[in-house]
């Protein structure tokens, strides 16, 4: 089979992209990465504006919130990049990752994944770089 036939056969995977929303610019680069490689970004919150505090937005934060669990239950690869404080809506994110038989694979990346014990659940794989998925997923 040439690669061109491989390459029509494969399917495009949906990532979603779970962080802090103060790296949302890392995260922007990180799902552009990812289309580049023809796969797809199950939702893309970095285009949500800043919310808090959430009591004066709840409307606002009610769709965030359904758009952003959606979006973790309609993909196939869930990546997590925690930061060393803050972003607690990752969390919520990673909880229904773990419970969806949909999501093949998640992943806890960088220096900060040792920083919950919820990262240490059998199906979630901490390493170290972006690249590792990457590596782990098409090689």
């Amino acid at each position: 089979m040439t690669i061109k036939a491989r390459k029509k056969r494969s399917r495009a995977l949906k990532f979603y992209i779970a962080s802090s929303f103060s790296e949302k610019e890392k995260i922007r680069k990180l799902m552009d990465k990812i289309e580049k490689k023809g796969h797809k970004i199950a939702f893309d919150w970095t285009t949500h504006q800043s919310i808090k505090p959430y009591e004066k937005k709840i409307k606002l934060a009610a769709k965030y919130a359904k758009e952003d669990i959606e979006g973790v239950k309609d993909c196939d690869i869930f990546v997590m990049v925690p930061s060393k404080e803050g972003g607690s809506t990752q969390f919520a994110e990673l909880g229904v990752a773990i419970v969806m038989e949909r999501v093949k694979r998640i992943f806890v990346v960088g220096p900060y994944n040792n920083r919950s014990m919820s990262f240490f659940h059998p199906k979630v794989e901490r390493i170290n770089s972006i690249e590792e998925i990457f590596t782990k997923l098409f090689h």
